[in-house]
């Protein structure tokens, strides 16, 4: 997905800086080859039979824990958890906050994923509204990757050409950050609004 992206970005470019650029993503296809040979070689392994079996067991046999909350509660709770989170972190959260407000606008989503699916209309609106959110925060955690990986690869690669050709990515990697962080206020008001509506008892 990364090398997608970023191959869109250098298709962009003016020929010469994107054929300088093409250097950058040989490099990161490089490293996802062996990312990907490591992956396959741990897959050929015993200790990779073992946790099959115990995921196969764990599927079919799964401990079941009562539990005396609602699905519904379970859904404000973890609604109530982000708003809660987000009124902590002021007008202009750092980048690892908005991070984690990303993994808990997931949980407040997952869980009304399942209050809906047991229930069925009042988290419809809310899950949509947390899907946006999570677009916006997650294009923002993306840019954040991409400039950190294009300068990586540029301080492994020789020559001015592919220098510039890094310095254009990242400065688009920065530019895709700030739209995030600009829509990041709209998509925080139409979640919160939507969660009010959800979950408004209590």
């Amino acid at each position: 997905m990364l090398s997608a992206h970023l191959d869109g970005e250098l298709i962009s470019l003016p020929s010469r800086d994107a054929a300088a650029g093409r250097r950058l993503l040989e490099l990161l296809n490089e490293d996802h080859e062996k990312a990907r040979g490591a992956l396959l070689e741990a897959l050929d392994t015993d200790r990779y039979l073992r946790l099959l079996s115990a995921l196969d067991a764990a599927a079919t046999a799964p401990r079941v824990r009562k539990s005396d909350i609602a699905v519904e509660e379970l859904a404000r709770k973890e609604f109530r958890r982000l708003r809660k989170f987000r009124r902590r972190l002021g007008s202009d959260p750092s980048d690892a906050d908005l991070h984690k407000l990303r993994i808990g606008g997931k949980r407040a989503r997952y869980a009304a994923e399942l209050e809906g699916s047991a229930r069925g209309g009042a988290a419809t609106g809310f899950i949509a509204r947390a899907e946006e959110f999570q677009d916006v925060v997650g294009e923002h955690q993306d840019a954040i990757v991409a400039e950190k990986v294009v300068r990586d690869l540029a301080a492994r690669t020789r020559g001015a050409g592919a220098s510039l050709a890094a310095g254009r990515l990242v400065e688009r990697q920065q530019d895709r950050r700030r739209r995030a962080r600009d829509a990041y206020p709209k998509a925080w008001k139409r979640l919160r609004r939507a969660g009010d509506r959800a979950w408004r008892r209590g």
